[in-house]
């Protein structure tokens, strides 16, 4: 008797549990019809008016930088409330020159309708130099953002004049940061308090010991990397 009970006590919570199944998947709807399409994304760039395409200088002997470029920013310059587009690009192997607008870096207005238009060159901010990567920020809080773009062997500090241009602040902000012929720089904003007249930017200074050519190998030890810590007045 002792085991019947033990038994049963064990066989009718299964018993019940099996039950609620039954009855759960008889009140669950069944889906009918067609099961419904999967996801699928469609390539718009060019009706939307974005034609930029990244060219890196691609050469047989795949240099480092080669993969490494490039970069893009999606950001409001002109304060409509729409995403703009600023896309940076490569340059010219070996003289990291923007040697025609297929290597310009490009920014696309926002249009509202689904497209956009290329102000690159009314903007001014097309650059020179082997770009490889861009941020976006309101360096100087006066409501407008900037754009730092920061390059292999050039770095451009970008001020918004709130207008649809920008002007190019680099040398007066202190913020060149690299070897006119060789070198990459790294910048970080740190917002600061709303109102505030400072920002605080890090940039790295490549200082090479000898002359060296593109086409060399670069020994670690022939570079000698000193990070400096720079603080910029806003305003410069």
């Amino acid at each position: 008797m002792r085991f019947q009970a033990r038994t049963e006590r064990l066989v009718w919570p299964l018993v019940a549990g099996f039950a609620g199944l039954v009855l759960v998947s008889a009140g669950t709807p069944r889906m009918t019809g067609p099961a419904p399409p999967p996801v699928q994304f469609k390539n718009i760039a060019a009706a939307a008016g974005v034609h930029f395409v990244l060219n890196n200088s691609a050469t047989a002997r795949k240099y480092q930088i080669e993969p490494m470029v490039a970069g893009v920013a999606v950001f409001d310059y002109n304060n409509d409330g729409l995403p703009d587009l600023y896309f940076v690009n490569g340059a010219r192997i070996p003289n990291l020159q923007k040697t025609g607008p297929e290597y310009y870096n490009r920014l696309y207005r926002n249009n509202g309708d689904g497209t956009f238009t290329d102000v690159t060159e009314r903007a001014g901010v097309k650059a020179d130099g082997y770009s490889m990567g861009v941020a976006a920020a309101d360096y100087d809080n006066d409501g407008w953002e900037d754009l730092y773009v920061v390059g292999v062997n050039r770095n451009y500090l970008f001020h918004n004049n709130g207008d649809g241009t920008f002007t190019d602040v680099t040398e007066k902000a202190g913020l060149a940061g690299v070897d006119p012929n060789l070198g990459f720089a790294q910048f970080v904003v740190e917002p600061g308090i709303p109102g505030s007249s400072s920002q605080t930017f890090f940039h790295d200074t490549l200082t090479v010991r000898q002359p060296i050519e593109l086409e060399q190998k670069l020994p670690i030890s022939d570079i000698d990397v000193r990070v400096e810590k720079v603080l910029c007045a806003a305003g410069l």
